[in-house]
């Protein structure tokens, strides 16, 4: 992620993308878990305020909203941090750095 430091080897600098490429594909994986966790956790809490309209339990609706709009947040949050990593690096390229 740092430009390599003047007279690094190739093999150096090679390694050193090698490694940003892995660490990465680590947090892509861990953000698109919390993404999907996110999108299930919104599923249940939007039947959940529905159903507290529906009984007239006004207050727990109004929280749940809040609570829904918080998680909204949250997911849009995680899906820039995905997209910035696949801008920074291409999640179809190799991880070695092969081509």
């Amino acid at each position: 992620m740092n430009a390599p430091a003047a007279g690094a080897g190739d093999a150096d600098v090679t390694e050193a993308r090698a490694a940003d490429r892995r660490q990465a594909e680590y947090f892509r994986r861990v953000l698109h878990e919390r993404y999907v966790d996110l999108c299930d956790k919104i599923a249940s809490d939007q039947l959940l305020a529905i159903k507290h309209q529906n009984r007239d339990e006004s207050c727990e609706a109004a929280r749940m909203r809040r609570i829904l709009r918080d998680q909204v947040r949250e997911r849009k949050t995680v899906r820039r941090l995905i997209d910035a990593i696949d801008a920074r690096f291409d999640p179809d390229a190799p991880i070695d750095g092969t081509a």
